[in-house]
């Protein structure tokens, strides 16, 4: 992403855990401080540094009563690394058959960092109800099938199963070589210009899916795809702004950032890291391209904005008669517009051009402040067909969901008496247990908001073994909205509730030290510490935690 946006969640109202679904032991709960450099003392509190107390008060713990395990081990990150976007809180939820998917952030849908604790743990039952099992027919969550290809080259399909049990992929290809294929990934190459029918089946013992689609398979003319950066040294660029910024082969070359992920691709910028913001007015002139003498003849190629969040690159399209600035700006441009956030495919009708020698000329301009305009696969081809040039017909959208985690991973735990044995979470995946790892950063703020708005501790209470709780056993009636305020606090502690009936605080031992009717609670007499407030209203009974500090 171009620009990052650190969100700091607001506190919320905190709902109380329904009895109904309290310690049903099918959940572990981890959290996994990544930042290598730390020590205990920072990670537990006891070093007062303002990028450590000043987000957690100096006490990441929260007085040492957090029920779930806490392991300084960013190894265990590697495991889930597929989904990680290199911002923290990452939770991640692992099933026991080995996948998992990321619960935090909003585009799995799930929206964690904005809800309250009711609503994490609703769709955390959903989620242990409706995770991948042995036992299930497999689920097709992407497939790639290329939908313009040219003729006689080889191309790659691929699919994206989900599947506990062993599944087999078979694939038909209408008229290709070879005309079916197995596996995940298969390739194929057509001979003849058309379209054609392309299916893949993937099938377990619990039964099968099948997808289909097809190609569009163009007769080529002129091609350029720049997957080698020295077959363009022929080709014209000009940087007419003068900024020192222009188009480039070189822009992610060899990260898959093309298109179909391939290594290569024309780039130009109109927001730079160091720059800020750009105005360019970049050209870009191919060779020269003495065009055949066809009756149907396109220009075709694929455009992409870099960053889906600004996307909105603006570039015209020229066909002209010299590699210069003045020859392209004295023709109408045969396209002109704005980019998108995803690679698509356009064509232009070139017929009018037939026995001619031309130069394609693309230009970046008219544009500021998004961030880079990405070109690729620009070619001229013979045939009706190069009319319809489309792009894929299936989009990849594994990692929208789930994934398989990787080699089995063990993370020792170092927080406290309580936790001072190994923890190896494949044992617990090995014993059917799901588990929720929670990778976060002692000095960052949103992290600190998750523990502190109860989230985990929620999803060990309800969903957990429930393993040394002094609150076993304590009934919540019904979900019931409170607020408690200041907190932490220094002595007093507002409690606003309808209804209000009773207020009961407890220590971490469980053990009663204060009991009031009122709305206000005067803490001043306790040492600071953490203690949960058991809250009696005419609606039910709410369980809050409160820091005295």
């Amino acid at each position: 992403m171009k620009k990052i946006l650190l969100v700091l969640a607001a506190m919320l109202t905190i709902t109380s855990l329904s009895a109904q679904n309290k310690g049903t032991n099918q959940l572990r709960v981890l959290w996994a401080e990544v930042e290598e450099s730390n020590t205990a003392a920072q990670i537990t509190g006891t070093t007062t540094a303002q990028t450590y107390a000043g987000f957690t008060q100096g006490d990441w713990t929260l007085g040492g009563t957090v029920p779930y395990p806490m392991a300084d081990d960013r190894a265990t990150l590697n495991t889930c690394s597929s989904l990680y976007d290199n911002a923290v809180p990452f939770i991640v939820f692992i099933a026991p058959s080995g996948y998992y998917r990321s619960i935090y952030g909003e585009a799995d849908g799930i929206n964690y960092n904005y809800l309250d604790t009711a609503h994490c743990n609703a769709n955390m039952a959903q989620l242990l109800n409706s995770y991948p099992r042995a036992g299930q027919a497999p689920q097709i969550t992407g497939v790639n099938i290329p939908g313009t290809v040219a003729k006689d080259a080889s191309a790659t399909f691929s699919v994206s199963v989900i599947s506990v049990d062993s599944y087999s992929v078979e694939w038909t290809f209408q008229n290709g070589t070879p005309a079916t294929a197995t596996g995940a990934t298969a390739t194929c190459s057509w001979s003849t210009p058309g379209t054609y029918n392309v299916t893949v089946t993937v099938t377990n013992a619990n039964g099968s899916v099948t997808e289909n689609g097809t190609v569009n398979v163009l007769n080529y003319v002129a091609f350029f795809d720049f997957e080698n950066v020295s077959d363009y040294a022929d080709w014209t660029f000009i940087d007419a702004d003068g900024d020192g910024f222009n188009w480039t082969l070189d822009y992610l070359r060899n990260q898959a950032a093309g298109y179909e992920n391939s290594n290569g691709m024309l780039a130009s910028a109109s927001w730079n890291n160091q720059a800020g913001a750009l105005n360019p007015n970049d050209w870009v002139f191919t060779s020269a391209i003495t065009l055949p003498n066809e009756s149907s003849l396109s220009l075709t190629w694929f455009d992409k904005g870099q960053d889906a969040d600004y996307a909105d690159e603006h570039y015209a399209v020229y066909v002209c008669t010299e590699a210069t600035v003045a020859s392209a700006s004295a023709t109408t441009p045969v396209w002109e517009g704005n980019s998108i956030a995803d690679w698509r495919a356009l064509s232009v009708d070139l017929s009018s051009y037939a026995g001619q020698t031309v130069y394609i000329a693309f230009r970046h301009y008219n544009v500021s402040d998004m961030f880079y305009l990405d070109i690729d696969n620009i070619g001229i081809a013979i045939g009706d067909n190069a009319k319809n040039v489309v792009a894929n017909n299936k989009k990849d959208g594994s990692k929208a969901a789930w994934d398989r985690i990787g080699t089995p991973f063990t993370t020792y735990d170092f927080r406290d008496a309580q936790h001072q044995y190994p923890i190896r979470l494949q044992s617990w995946l090995d014993s059917g247990y799901c588990v929720v790892i929670d990778y976060s950063c002692c000095w960052c703020g949103p992290c600190w908001n998750v523990h502190q708005r109860g989230i985990l501790e929620g999803y060990y209470h309800r969903f957990g073994p429930n393993f040394n709780s002094p609150f076993v056993g304590i009934n919540n009636t019904e979900e019931v909205s409170v607020n408690v305020y200041p907190n932490p606090t220094t002595s007093i502690v507002n409690i606003e509730a309808e209804g209000l009936k009773a207020v009961e605080v407890l220590d971490m031992a469980g053990r009663t030290v204060m009991t009031s009717n009122k709305n206000t609670v005067d803490l001043s007499s306790l040492s600071n510490g953490v203690y949960m407030f058991r809250i009696d209203t005419e609606n039910g009974r709410s369980l809050q935690k409160v820091v005295k500090k």
